[in-house]
């Protein structure tokens, strides 16, 4: 990303004199993906990556029918609260911690249940079950790296690909082999805690170019500084201006698009961006394919008196394919303003 700094000048008749100041340099690289340029967006989670495995159990009496029931309970309600967590995550690193604690959670419930004595006429439904769980571990391991690598970004989306995991049919089947009576005629019940075979896709849309994501630009304050964004590179962008955290001004680039956002107030900024693909305003946030971004140094924009009229600040944000340079810095989601 190139960004070059010039003033502006209005007079009475609103004539300006731009006058180049200074020019610094910036690239924005396409985020490093392990495989994403070859693998498909929604390809089948592979179940070759495993958690470490925990020390074998002790196996257990047998349980009755109303403990065994209470356990499946347990089992639902904690695999219930993992994905609950994954899906409502909107920050890349805590999806990764939140998607290896339930790859976690789903081999240890089936280290559980292995060591658990049933009757004969739920064995088999039992023992799918724990070797579903297995395989569901495995899974949200591998789910975990695609997460790390950036591929998958936000909860939505990683709760969608876990609904079409693999495991998924098995698990399903299980849940209404459970139907199936015991020696003693009882039922048991296991399962609501999977997500729905259908699941519903996440909200993305498309980023028209020029889109003002937040505008938060205070009244009463000179304000006549421009921001302009070139989009040479492959993906989406959004540039975000930021004052202590917060931001002040997002504006979407579509590639090969350019914008521009008038009327900037004086002052210094913290300059952002994020790249990606399928935009999920809920989130405000990339939902696959995402990279953060900033300056390592803040930016200013001034309004100022001249003979001629005022002179202001215009700033151009070029972006393009390319690694970054010493002045930005690849940066957590979490550090981006807010």
């Amino acid at each position: 990303m190139d960004m070059a700094v010039r003033t502006g000048s209005t007079r009475a008749t609103a004539r300006r004199r731009p006058v180049i100041v200074a020019a610094v340099a910036l690239l924005l690289g396409c985020v490093g993906l392990v495989g994403c340029a070859d693998a498909p967006a929604d390809a089948p989670v592979d179940t070759s990556a495993a958690p470490a495995p925990a020390p074998a159990p002790e196996v257990t009496a047998p349980d009755d029918p109303v403990a065994y029931q209470a356990r499946l309970i347990r089992l639902d309600d904690e695999l219930g609260a993992a994905l609950a967590r994954i899906g409502r995550t909107r920050d890349p690193d805590d999806l990764e911690q939140a998607t290896l604690a339930g790859a976690a959670l789903a081999s240890a419930s089936g280290e559980r249940l292995r060591a658990t004595a049933v009757d004969e006429p739920i064995r088999r439904a039992h023992d799918a079950l724990t070797a579903g769980l297995d395989q569901l571990g495995r899974e949200l391991a591998f789910l975990s790296q695609r997460v790390h690598d950036h591929e998958i970004c936000t909860g939505p989306t990683a709760l969608g690909a876990i609904g079409s995991a693999p495991s998924m049919p098995a698990l399903r089947a299980i849940a209404s082999g459970f139907g199936l009576p015991g020696a003693d005629g009882r039922t048991y019940r296991w399962g609501a805690a999977l997500p729905p075979e259908q699941a519903v896709a996440p909200p993305v849309v498309a980023l028209g170019n020029g889109t003002l994501l937040v505008d938060r630009r205070p009244g009463g304050e000179a304000a006549d500084g421009v921001l302009e964004v070139v989009n040479e590179g492959q993906q989406d962008v959004v540039v975000v201006l930021g004052r202590s955290g917060a931001v002040v001004v997002s504006v979407a680039a579509s590639p090969g698009g350019s914008t521009r956002v008038a009327g900037i107030p004086d002052g210094g900024y913290d300059l952002a961006y994020t790249s990606g693909r399928e935009w999920d305003p809920g989130l405000s946030a990339f939902a696959r394919d995402c990279g953060f971004r900033r300056f390592s140094e803040p930016i200013t924009f001034a309004t100022v008196p001249v003979a001629a009229g005022t002179e202001f600040t215009v700033r151009t944000v070029n972006v393009r394919s390319g690694p970054p340079d010493a002045m930005t810095v690849e940066v957590p989601a979490r550090e981006m303003p807010r």
